[in-house]
């Protein structure tokens, strides 16, 4: 579908600038289903790393879909986003604190964004031997 947004300028169909206040605009709009879920072929290895490992790392190219597939997959799983600024100061401040207040099962999302968190998560997975405890 196209949507005009103003008159064309001179028969121009738009400024290349986008300064003209008279270009127009051609948007494309796509309606989607936002609650619609595409499976991954990735969630049966997910599935199966999980019974093996105490963390599992998902890693991939921006926007493919890694934090929809574990919400997705993973719905008993309390999620937190480290691009939250007050959780992410909270874990490099007190990252032992930040573990025990948020427990296991648990997803870290963008847990790159405090690396140091990682030594500690390695310690508590340590001591505990259980599987599937982060990812």
């Amino acid at each position: 579908r196209t949507v005009r947004v103003c008159r064309p300028m001179r028969g121009r169909r738009r400024c290349g600038f986008g300064d003209c206040k008279f270009a127009i605009s051609r948007l494309n709009l796509k309606i989607a289903n936002m609650n619609s879920y595409y499976p991954r072929s990735a969630v049966a290895l997910l599935r199966r790393s999980l019974s093996s490992y105490p963390v599992v790392v998902v890693t991939g190219a921006r926007q493919v879909g890694k934090s929809t597939m574990l919400r997705h997959e993973l719905q008993d799983w309390q999620m937190l986003s480290l691009e939250d600024i007050d959780l992410r100061e909270f874990a490099q401040t007190d990252a032992r604190g930040f573990l025990q207040r948020y427990p296991t099962p648990l997803i870290i999302d963008e847990a790159q964004r405090v690396p140091d968190l990682l030594s500690y998560i390695q310690t508590a997975v340590d001591n505990s031997g259980r599987m599937g405890q982060y990812v």
